[in-house]
Parts: structure tokens; C-alpha cells; sequence
């Protein structure tokens, strides 16, 4: 499924959100865009698509399952949004 989300990222000319890192790894020698979660979610704040609450409730769930994407996201999260979990 990696290699697929590349591949439609570069035949489409699209940005790729991930944070794996080997993705990212495969994505740079073919040029493809990758946008990390909290660029993702800096891009739909600025543009008023979510609001601080999502992103709240997002960064919950992701550490209810034990999936965030690297161990500093909470603090970048909280300095990037300005809230406190």
C-alpha cells in the first residue's frame, strides 16, 4: 500500500502525507512530495477545515491506539496549535 499512495502522489503530482520514515526515504530520489501529519494538519488549521478541538480529539485517539507518529508529536502539536493535553 506504500508504494501505491507513492505512486498515485507522483502520477498525480500530489504531496503524500506520512510520517514513516521509509517512506520517505523511497519517496526522495523520484521527487515526490511528503507532507508529515502535523503539516497536514498546520495546512487545514490555517485554512479553518478543523479546529483546535479535532485536532484535540485526533491526538487522543492516536494515543489511545498507541499510533502517534514519533515520540516529540505531542510537544510539536502543543507548540505548533498552542493547546495543552
Amino acid at each position: 500500500m506504500d508504494v501505491r499512495a507513492l505512486a498515485y502522489g507522483s502520477v498525480l503530482d500530489v504531496p503524500v502525507v506520512t510520517d514513516d520514515f521509509d517512506m520517505t526515504e523511497l519517496a526522495e530520489p523520484f521527487g515526490i512530495e511528503i507532507w508529515g501529519l502535523l503539516d497536514l494538519l498546520e495546512i487545514m488549521y490555517k485554512t479553518k477545515q478543523i479546529k483546535k478541538s479535532d485536532i484535540k480529539s485526533l491526538v487522543a485517539y492516536l494515543e489511545y491506539i498507541k499510533d502517534l507518529p514519533y515520540p516529540s508529536f505531542n510537544k510539536r502539536i502543543q507548540k505548533a496549535f498552542k493547546i495543552k493535553f
